[in-house]
């Protein structure tokens, strides 16, 4: 009987050790992603200070426009676009979008756009 035990005791011990290692390295791995996600998510939201809707730095041009959009989706493949839950996905497309689109209407001669 106290060899059942002991055998019974050191299973214990041993699966609650792998329990405890394996939770531990979760929490790592989360808190490590978390870290990486804020530090991409800051540099996207210094990418969009143009649209500040309060006391924004001026008016965009065309080339502006496109230089930002172009530090997007550098943004996007280089740095962050992989921690993007799927709500933020979607929402970083749309944006890119409504900034194509705008492109796409704006004239070649770096006229002035004001963004709404």
């Amino acid at each position: 009987m106290g060899l059942i035990s002991l055998a019974t005791g050191i299973a214990g011990t041993y699966l609650g050790a792998i329990l405890k290692f394996r939770n531990d390295l979760k929490a790592k791995y989360d808190d490590d992603l978390q870290k990486m996600t804020i530090c991409a998510y800051r540099k996207l939201w210094e990418l969009t200070e143009p649209f500040a809707i309060y006391s924004p730095p001026g008016l965009l041009t065309y080339d502006e426009l496109k230089e930002m959009s172009s530090k997007k989706r550098e943004w996007y493949f280089r740095t962050g676009g992989w921690l993007l839950s799927s709500n933020c996905r979607d929402s970083y497309f749309s944006f890119q979008k409504k900034i194509k689109e705008v492109l796409e209407i704006a004239t070649q001669n770096h006229k002035k756009i004001a963004i709404d």
